[in-house]
């Protein structure tokens, strides 16, 4: 497969996994609403913890986020090779946010169900802790190379403009999410968006497509930015 059409996959697949958060969020949505959102998609992780199948899942699904990331940021530093600065602190920062992505799912799924079993409700919400405090530091480097990426992508005129704002905002969300409830929604709703979009640009190899016509300028003595 074409590396392009790789990214493409790896993008689309980004898409369903945020919009597996979005519905992680409308199950656990409390009576409360925002306020208590956290507390609530957090119970509602700990009761799977009994369920070994659902629990695997859960936690290998945010182990997911990594390895996907990662395989869409490579394909893009290839895209983009001609900027490698920006690139490079791109495929950096989503490297780092994919190691806490893994460990933020690893973590749990290893050492909680001993825990439950055990009956230490004290130790398995510091383990849950750690887990959500890795999940969203990698949120946090994911936001970094997102916002890079989004001003580096509307300077090459590569990518729709629209489409590199949104990258930028969904980035810029990500950075702060921590501090906020309400960001946790909107952070998967942009994401959702924002990943289908690009997948359809690789997909039809428009991102590549504009590579090769800025090479071929600058070959023929034109400029290539």
């Amino acid at each position: 497969m074409r590396p392009y059409r790789v990214g493409a996959v790896a993008s689309f697949v980004l898409a369903v996994q945020f919009l597996l958060t979005l519905v992680w969020i409308i199950v656990s949505w409390p009576p409360e609403g925002l306020s208590g959102l956290v507390d609530a998609m957090g119970a509602y992780y700990r009761e799977r913890v009994d369920e070994p199948f659902a629990f695997a899942a859960m936690n290998l699904y945010n182990c997911s986020f990594g390895v996907t990331a990662l395989t869409l940021a490579v394909v893009l530093r290839r895209q983009f090779s001609d900027y490698p600065l920006g690139t490079d602190f791109a495929v950096a920062s989503i490297t780092a946010a994919a190691t806490m992505y893994v460990a933020s799912g690893v973590v749990p799924l290893i050492a909680a169900p001993p825990l439950a079993e055990a009956g230490d409700e004290a130790a398995l919400r510091v383990v849950e802790g750690v887990s959500a405090g890795l999940l969203l530091a990698g949120t946090m480097a994911s936001g970094f190379a997102l916002v890079v990426f989004g001003v580096l992508a509307l300077n090459s005129r590569r990518l729709p403009t629209p489409l590199c704002l949104l990258i930028v905002l969904s980035g810029s969300i990500e950075i702060v999410e921590w501090g906020s409830a309400g960001l946790l929604v909107l952070d998967p709703i942009f994401g959702t968006v924002w990943t289908a979009w690009l997948g359809s640009q690789l997909w039809a190899d428009r991102v590549s497509g504009a590579t090769r016509v800025e090479l071929g300028a600058a070959a023929e003595g034109g400029v290539a930015r």
